[in-house]
């Protein structure tokens, strides 16, 4: 007996067999079992690898790898199929096998497709890679208005958040500030409900947190929907600090001065609560310490003991209240024995 293997029967099954049984002529006797096995000699690709669909506004992009294993016979090109309930498939063929990448359009945002993608050779198609593939909206730049508030506690700045088209899926937007000691975010997240393409929220300057303009950035992260680039927002200070102290004298003394000041003629927008003040026998500048002086807003004196005679002191003070530091005033002395 001959047992002979047809050609290109077998495809990717390295573990086929053939059993043959018989009996005799007459049927006096049953012949033992052959087993034969069938190795194939020609395989098909296995499965793309590294399939990934970037989404897009109505579109996608899907790339992917070659396979781990071409097969036999080199691969000539790749097949790809999209399907989605409701919708007639969509075919297609890659060819540059340099660039394993398809540019979907006209998808519906919101609804989920099914991407199936095989190498083909001459040998015929080789296994299959599926991914899900889902198009959704851009939040369009963040629509902010005014983009400077001020810090009065009360103004706001209103956030109109739109996306680019409609989706079947309800989009959320979180939005957050990067400084939230200057405003914080009413209204996120918010949800632009299926068919709608836009909502609202407010950003609230905080009161009393800033000494000058500040600025910070709003964020938004979106579920279902590409996310937009950040925004600047400028928190202007409302508030006024105090001016210079008057009068500002240093009464001269043996190692010692008596410094001694009025309150400024204008305290700004808040009252003062304290004044500070700091010497130096040098040039005094910003990495000088300031210290407190006793007696909150009524303590407009301070005695600078432990000096050296003959040796000019330079002194600042300075009145502070709820709005900031005010302006400094400045005057000089001489402790003499």
């Amino acid at each position: 007996v001959t047992v002979t293997a047809a050609n290109n029967d077998v495809r990717n099954d390295p573990a086929l067999t053939v059993v043959l049984k018989g009996t005799s002529s007459d049927a006096t006797m049953m012949l033992d079992s052959l087993v034969v096995a069938v190795t194939d000699d020609e395989l098909v690709a296995s499965a793309p690898r590294n399939l990934m669909a970037t989404p897009g506004d109505q579109t996608a992009t899907v790339t992917w790898t070659g396979p781990m294993s071409i097969g036999s016979m080199p691969i000539t090109s790749y097949d790809w199929e999209l399907t989605a309930a409701g919708t007639a498939p969509v075919t297609g063929s890659v060819t540059d096998l340099a660039n394993l990448t398809v540019a979907l359009t006209s998808l519906v945002n919101g609804v989920s497709y099914n991407f199936e993608v095989h190498a083909v050779s001459a040998l015929g198609d080789g296994d299959a890679a599926s991914t899900t593939v889902k198009a959704q909206p851009d939040v369009n730049a963040l629509g902010v208005s005014p983009s400077t508030i001020t810090e009065a506690g009360t103004d706001s700045a209103e956030v109109i958040v739109t996306l680019s088209n409609t989706t079947r899926e309800d989009v959320t937007v979180t939005l957050t500030v990067d400084s939230t000691h200057l405003a914080s975010v009413m209204g996120s997240p918010l949800v632009i409900e299926a068919g709608t393409t836009t909502d609202t929220a407010y950003v609230k300057a905080i009161q009393n947190v800033v000494d000058a303009d500040n600025t910070l950035f709003l964020h938004a992260a979106a579920d279902n929907a590409n996310d937009p680039d950040s925004v600047q927002i400028t928190i202007t200070d409302d508030d006024t600090v105090p001016g210079a102290p008057r009068n500002l004298t240093a009464n001269v003394g043996d190692t010692e001065l008596a410094v001694e000041w009025q309150s400024p003629a204008d305290n700004g927008t808040s009252d003062i609560t304290h004044y500070e003040i700091r010497w130096s026998t040098d040039t005094l500048d910003d990495d000088d310490a300031w210290t407190v002086v006793t007696g909150g807003a009524t303590g407009r004196t301070h005695t600078i003991t432990g000096l050296t005679n003959d040796t000019a002191v330079n002194i600042e003070v300075r009145a502070v209240s709820a709005a900031g530091n005010g302006t400094a005033a400045t005057t000089s002395g001489t402790p003499t024995g």
